[in-house]
């Protein structure tokens, strides 16, 4: 199997034109347009996060797509990093976003909130808080053997066996016996 390129949300609405605009205005995403058929019917648009784009599909009986606004449930949503996730929900806010959740520090290290566009589909914002920024920062830094430390005993350990390996109680890697040894620690 190749490798992937990229993966691109769908989101069926049934008005793609007013949803275009919503998640430009209250989510900050840069538009994509909005494109017709030949009578006129909005049958497709995109918008843009960062690098990814985001389609806008329409209610299409044929496919068996509806708009959470018909089928009364949400049974997926979108997760996005923004640069400030308080003033982000302000701006959603403001713009009439239904907000699920207010932001709030969560104990796996980012700050995030819950909204629903206008149609009801389900989006959470989130900042990286600091200690995460650390933690993660820590974790990419390597030892002195050039091994990185790591959160769990068996990743990135594959030419390494079991033996060579020393945990906590917890499960974090502590060391690796070939990087000891050589060092002479």
């Amino acid at each position: 199997m190749s490798g992937f390129e990229r993966i691109i949300p769908v989101l069926t609405y049934q008005d793609i034109p007013a949803a275009h605009d919503f998640l430009v205005n209250a989510f900050g995403f840069s538009g994509g347009g909005v494109h017709k058929n030949a009578e006129g019917q909005p049958i497709h648009g995109e918008v843009r996060a960062g690098d990814t784009t985001i389609w806008l599909h329409r209610v299409s009986p044929e496919h068996r797509l509806n708009s959470p606004l018909i089928a009364d449930v949400a049974n997926s949503g979108l997760f996005v990093h923004v640069d400030d996730v308080d003033a982000h929900y302000e701006r959603a806010h403001a713009a009439g976003a239904l907000i699920d959740s207010q932001p709030i520090d969560q104990p796996y290290g980012q700050r995030e909130y819950g909204a629903r566009d206008l149609e009801g589909h389900r989006w959470w914002f989130a900042t990286r808080t600091a200690v995460q920024q650390q933690r993660e920062r820590h974790h990419r830094r390597p030892d002195r053997c050039g091994l990185a430390r790591l959160a769990g005993p068996d990743r990135h350990l594959r030419a390494l066996s079991r033996s060579q390996v020393r945990s906590d109680p917890d499960g974090r890697l502590l060391f690796a016996v070939r990087c000891v040894r050589e060092f002479g620690g």
